[in-house]
């Protein structure tokens, strides 16, 4: 499925089983006129039909998922959508995890409770 380019800006998915960091997450990156959410997800299981239909440039992970093993997911995120970059977030992370994320493919990994510019330069970082 081909998507048609929107110049200049970021096609993001958010995947997190959250809805009120979802939502959070959402208004703070619609305040950004370069950032487009192009859908959402609260599970792994909708995470994958959702980034092959959307096409993400950008694809938001919660890595602590209940319900996946994170760079089992992020694996298959690269093989659905092989051009979305996949940052992830956590509330605590160790380096052992951090490293399990980089290596499946998913080299930025944030907190939570990141300040809204850092998530922002994520985003827009190449």
């Amino acid at each position: 499925m081909q998507r048609t380019p929107i110049v200049g800006r970021f096609r993001i998915l958010i995947v997190d089983g959250n809805a009120t960091f979802r939502y959070s997450l959402t208004c703070h990156l619609q305040s950004q006129p370069d950032f487009v959410i192009v859908g959402e997800a609260n599970s792994s299981d909708e995470a994958l039909p959702r980034a092959r239909a959307l096409a993400p440039d950008v694809i938001l992970l919660d890595v602590q998922l209940p319900e996946a093993d994170a760079p089992n997911i992020i694996r298959a995120l690269k093989q659905a959508v092989p051009a979305a970059r996949i940052i992830g977030f956590s509330i605590v992370q160790t380096i052992r995890y951090r490293e399990e994320c980089r290596r499946a493919g998913s080299p930025v990994q944030l907190l939570k409770d990141s300040p809204v510019e850092l998530i922002f330069e994520a985003i827009r970082a190449n």
